[in-house]
C-alpha cells in the first residue's frame, strides 16, 4: 500500500499539484495536503487489502505520513553541502 501511495503521489499527485499551484499558493500549502488525502483515498479504493473508512481517516493517515516524512528528513539530513 505504501508503494502504491508513493506512486500515486509521484504521478497523479504531481500533476494535480501543478494544476492547483495558484490555489496551493493562496492556501499556504493546504491544497497539497488535500491532494495527499485524495491519493490515499484513491489507493484505498483500488487496493483490496488496504482500506480507510472515509475522508477523516485518510486525513489522519496523511498527517501521520507528513510527520514521519519530517522525522526521516531530520534524521537522514540532506546533502546540500
Amino acid at each position: 500500500a505504501a508503494l502504491l501511495i508513493a506512486l500515486a503521489n509521484a504521478t497523479i499527485g504531481f500533476i494535480l499539484r501543478l494544476l492547483t499551484f495558484p490555489v496551493n499558493f493562496l492556501t499556504l500549502g493546504l491544497m497539497s495536503f488535500v491532494i495527499t488525502v485524495l491519493m490515499i483515498m484513491l489507493v484505498s479504493n483500488i487496493m483490496s487489502g488496504f482500506s480507510t473508512s472515509g475522508f477523516w481517516a485518510s486525513a489522519f493517515l496523511a498527517i501521520v505520513v507528513a510527520i514521519l516524512k519530517a522525522i526521516f528528513g531530520l534524521v537522514l539530513g540532506s546533502n546540500k553541502d
